[in-house]
């Protein structure tokens, strides 16, 4: 019997982009335990590309401010608020979801009864000031162009730096994108890190290892140029906003009844829905021991009474793959481990590591699944986290 010993972390947000102590500890930890690869399930830097962005338009927001008279200020204040919350019909939609916590809900609820007591005056502002809105529009837009050309500077060093560290693992180290890898990311040319979602399915001592980057949230605010060569697949259930629910609004406006009763009761999309779906084309008919992804479905992609959703074409996959293995990242905090049944003749064992935690597996190269006692924690040293390293 052999076993095959894989590190993953995920979640990493690295803001010491320069000494890189925490790829620096994984680099150490993997050697010094002696892995046969390592695993990255996503969001590997901190808020060094969003945080231009941001300033960009917190600017841009306080320039019209000004050009507005204060007696408006308020009523355009407040559309604005609403607008980048996502529009009133999605602030209510959020209320009145059962996995909107308490204290959101009462916020979301002040800021409706704001809305619906001025909502004559914020359309009545709107309006008069449209040329404004415009006109700084333009002026935000120009100013993200040459902020967008300045990440692409940034990012080509961290990588080039992050690249060195990863070289110094004495094993593969394998990635799948997380909603805060944009394409200057991805696109880097690595000599370490391969990406699955960019390759074929990986043998590693005869245990078969796929990913997707199971993605539908670009960060709010970033450009969607920086998304253009995300594999996307279309989301269902989950968060309430309408991305996270496209593929449950798409098949409601153009399935048949059919197609809606199937999804509605067994959540098995239509294959005619999936012909597109990018995820479900790369890996549809492969053979798949494990299966690596950044969120993840199931209880994976839960998080209190929170479920960040999975996608179609995932979902999809696990049906007719039926791995024995799936692991994910995306929500912050404890780790997570356990058994998942997805029917009556098929389960699956999943492992959940986030931005406190990361773990070794010991896999069975004849089971294909987890090892006893074949789970082990290790949590993010203090020193890593705040004190950047001088090595």
């Amino acid at each position: 019997m052999g076993y095959a010993r894989i590190l993953q972390a995920s979640d990493i947000h690295e803001s010491d982009s320069y000494n890189l102590p925490k790829y620096k500890h994984i680099r150490d930890l993997a050697n010094r335990e002696r892995v046969d690869a390592v695993v990255l399930a996503g969001d590997f830097f901190g808020a060094q590309e969003l945080k231009p962005i941001l300033q960009v338009h917190n600017e841009g927001v306080a320039r019209l401010m000004d050009w507005i008279p204060r007696k408006d200020r308020y009523v355009m204040e407040l559309g604005l608020e609403v607008g980048l919350s996502g529009g009133i019909d999605h602030i209510k939609a959020d209320i009145a979801s059962p996995e909107t916590d308490a204290g959101s809900k009462k916020e979301l609820e002040t800021l409706a009864k704001r809305y619906d007591k001025n909502k004559p005056a914020i359309e009545q502002a709107q309006s008069k000031y449209a040329k404004h809105v415009a006109f700084n529009k333009k002026w935000m837009n120009d100013e993200i162009q040459e902020v967008r050309k300045e990440l692409d500077k940034d990012m080509f060093y961290r990588c080039k730096r992050l690249d060195k560290v990863l070289e110094g693992i004495n094993c593969p180290v394998y990635a799948v994108r997380g909603n805060w890898e944009t394409d200057r990311f991805a696109n880097y040319n690595w000599k370490k890190l391969k990406f699955f979602e960019k390759g074929d399915v990986v043998n590693l001592k005869g245990i078969r290892i796929a990913g997707a980057p199971n993605w539908y949230e670009q960060l709010a605010r970033m450009p969607d140029e920086d998304y253009k060569d995300m594999e996307e697949d279309i989301a269902w259930g989950g968060n309430t906003y309408a991305g996270s629910k496209a593929f449950d609004i798409f098949i409601e406006r153009h399935g048949s009844p059919q197609d809606k009763a199937i999804w509605n009761e067994h959540h098995i999309a239509p294959e005619a829905f999936l012909r597109e779906n990018a995820t479900f084309n790369r890996l549809v008919g492969k053979e798949i021991d494990w299966l690596v992804n950044h969120k993840g479905p199931h209880n994976l992609a839960v998080e209190g009474r929170k479920n960040y959703g999975s996608g179609v074409g995932l979902e999809a996959i696990v049906r007719l793959a039926q791995p024995k293995l799936i692991t994910g990242g995306h929500i912050h905090g404890k780790g997570l481990a356990g058994k998942f049944k997805v029917d009556d003749d098929y389960s699956y064992q999943f492992v959940r590591t986030s931005d406190e935690v990361m773990t070794i597996l010991d896999i069975d190269t004849e089971t294909k699944e987890i090892a006893e006692n074949g789970v082990q924690v290790f949590r993010w040293p203090e020193h890593v986290r705040y004190e950047p390293s001088n090595n």
